[in-house]
């Protein structure tokens, strides 16, 4: 496998691509709640 590459995007820009795009709101709330204790699957708490 190679190596591991990250993307840097500004809060700004990030809120405002969660408002155009629901689906990636969504499917980012999914994936925090796989992977952090006690968070929602819909971003509420």
């Amino acid at each position: 496998m190679g190596s591991a590459q990250v993307l840097h995007i500004a809060r700004d820009d990030l809120r405002r691509l969660l408002d155009e795009i629901p689906a990636l709101r969504e499917t980012m709330n999914q994936t925090v709640a796989r992977h952090v204790p006690g968070a929602s699957p819909d971003g509420s708490g």
